[in-house]
This record gives C-alpha cells, structure tokens and sequence, in this order.
C-alpha cells in the first residue's frame, strides 16, 4: 500500500524524532527463554514458493524469454527473495544495483527509499 502526503512526511518525522531509544528496550533476553517464543520463517518461506509455483504459467517460455529485468531492493530486504521468485518462474536472473543489495537502513544511496516519491529513488538501477 502506498502512504500517500502528509501521511508519508508525518511517519518519517515521528521516526526521525524517535531515534533515541531506551536502554531497557534492547533487554530481549526473555523472548530467548519464552515458550511462546517460535521463529515461522522456514514454513512461511517454504509455504510461500509452493503457493507462489500455482502462478508460474508456461515456465518453458518464460526460460526462454530473452528479457533482462534490472531490479533493486534500495537497501531493502527483498534481494533474496526476489532471486528465489524468479528462479520459482523460470525467469533468466535479473540485473541487480550492486550498490543497494545489502540492506542498510540508513539508504545511503537516495534521498527518500519510496521509488513514488521520485528523484532519484531509481537513478542507479
């Protein structure tokens, strides 16, 4: 979903003014001993890729298919995941922007990580 004005502005001013945060919170020391505690990424990753495969459509074809794509996660987190979906499809691999694969929250390399907000959220890709 896209947060659109004044939205967008308002939730990056509330992160800017949050960024000093209590030494107690990095106490997680209780969630590691917790029985509630369970990590359901390899079920939802697995789950995921399964359900994702019913979308594939002529994989034959899209092997084939000449066409170069240039993605970029801009720091994000979805390099991994969208490597993994294209092999789902049968898609040759993408063009990556070398310099935003890694994720790094400070998006060293735009001004504002939201390819809507525009210049030059995509100049490197």
């Amino acid at each position: 979903a896209l947060i659109i004005p004044p939205h967008d502005k308002n939730i990056s001013q509330h992160i800017f003014n949050n960024l000093d945060i209590a030494e107690e919170a990095w106490d997680v020391s209780m969630v590691e001993t917790s029985k509630l505690m369970t990590n359901p990424y390899d079920d939802i990753y697995t789950n995921y890729y399964s359900d994702l495969e019913k979308y594939v459509g002529d994989k034959k074809l899209n092997t084939s298919s000449a066409l170069r794509l240039t993605y970029t996660p801009m720091h994000g987190v979805g390099q991994h995941f969208m490597e993994q979906s294209f092999k789902t499809f049968g898609l040759n691999p993408f063009v990556s922007v070398p310099q935003q694969c890694k994720p790094d929250p400070d998006f060293p390399t735009v001004v504002f990580p939201n390819p809507e907000e525009g210049k030059s959220a995509l100049d490197l890709a």
